[in-house]
């Protein structure tokens, strides 16, 4: 679900999804969504891992804006 940073707090309970491929974040985001009581479900586009990175995913992602807007489209669609 979208939240703003106001309604966050302490207890909030987050899953946050990594990797670079839309179809299976979309079907993550689902799973989550259906079994898990989530306040949220983002995408990690922070992590400077060189293990994470060096697949393209956490900050590397941000190199590739039209995939991680891809990503982020797929995963909204995935628990609308």
């Amino acid at each position: 679900s979208s939240h703003n940073e106001e309604d966050y707090n302490e207890n909030s309970v987050v899953l946050q999804l990594g990797g670079k491929d839309p179809d299976v974040l979309g079907s993550a985001s689902c799973i989550g969504r259906a079994f898990g009581n989530y306040d949220s479900i983002n995408l990690n586009c922070g992590c400077p891992s060189n293990a994470v990175g060096g697949r393209n995913g956490g900050a590397a992602l941000m190199t590739n804006p039209t995939l991680v807007a891809q990503c982020v489209e797929r995963m909204n669609e995935s628990v609308l």
